[in-house]
């Protein structure tokens, strides 16, 4: 597989990678924590999301996502096109999962999935989005509404990743975990790998800070 050239290749790699990690927590193969090192693969911390005259920063990106992820939301058929080597477009339709969620759904009248469109621009020094705008208003909103007023707790235990602490400590996986590693456009890294490991290792430059993520 060839390594990426853009800044906005790399992005979308790791926009994939995001992607399939909803189906794979879904599917109970990964703790919704462990998605949380290739969200911030994705976007810059000083991210700003448009819609609807809006901003929305890192802060509530990363709490919307682990919702989604919360209620098993899937994101599929994602579509992309680069623009240019900083920006590019993608479509993709998301699905509620949760039974909860049907009964919500029904009680304010809203469908099932959505189709969401958006224009992303990639920060060139660090190949993370730092902008998103969302062309499909209505239906995001939809999604801002739902995730404020129908919150659920996240289950925070991980065999892959220890929370408890400052620090992710680079525990990766176990036979059962599907690891998915970040796109970095370093030579020699691949798009995006999902590696089933088998012995539970430790990388010593695997630690991240997670105390932004709490709360």
């Amino acid at each position: 597989m060839n390594t990426p050239s853009s800044a906005a290749e790399i992005a979308i790699g790791n926009i994939r990678s995001l992607f399939e990690c909803s189906v794979l927590i879904s599917q109970q193969k990964m703790k919704p924590e462990e998605a949380v090192v290739i969200f911030d693969a994705f976007c810059d911390e000083n991210i700003s999301l448009e819609l609807n005259g809006k901003r929305y920063r890192y802060d509530w990106l990363l709490f919307s996502a682990r919702q989604n992820w919360a209620k098993q939301s899937t994101f599929e058929n994602l579509e992309t096109e680069v623009l240019d080597r900083i920006t590019f477009h993608y479509t993709y339709d998301f699905h509620f999962h949760d039974d909860e969620d049907e009964d919500y759904l029904q009680a304010v009248s809203q469908p099932p999935s959505y189709k969401i469109h958006c224009m992303a621009t990639v920060n060139p020094k660090n190949s993370k989005v730092i902008k998103i705008k969302v062309m499909t208003g209505e239906a995001a909103m939809h999604l801002v509404h739902f995730n404020r007023h129908n919150l659920k707790e996240l289950d925070t235990s991980s065999n892959t990743i220890d929370v408890n602490n400052n620090s992710i400590h680079g525990h990766v996986a176990t036979q059962n975990i599907l690891r998915i590693r970040p796109v970095t456009g370093s030579e020699g890294c691949k798009d995006i790998e999902i590696v089933a490991m088998s012995k539970f290792t430790t990388s010593s430059n695997a630690s991240v800070d997670v105390d932004r993520y709490k709360g």
